[in-house]
């Protein structure tokens, strides 16, 4: 089985076209991985492309707001950890 990994030292949703991308793979039965640190998942519209994935990590530096928005300097903390739930649906 061939794969992709799609991950870095940033958030890989930021890259327009990666949904066609994903979907391209997995059509040509490439496997899909994707690390995102899920700021930008939904806004970039990968919700509709989350089906083609076949793993996706979420990396959440911490789930207590405060020490979330310390650590990022963002208060996205509740986005991000919604984020499974609305991948499931």
């Amino acid at each position: 089985m061939r794969g992709v990994y799609f991950s870095g030292g940033g958030e890989p949703c930021t890259y327009k076209g990666l949904g066609n991308a994903i979907k391209k793979l997995k059509e040509n039965v490439v496997e899909v991985a994707l690390v995102t640190n899920g700021t930008l998942f939904e806004k970039a519209g990968m919700l509709d492309f989350a089906q083609y994935i076949n793993y996706i990590a979420v990396s959440v530096p911490s789930c207590q707001p405060e020490m979330y928005k310390r650590i990022t300097g963002v208060d996205l903390v509740d986005i991000v950890l919604g984020l499974a739930s609305k991948v499931k649906n």
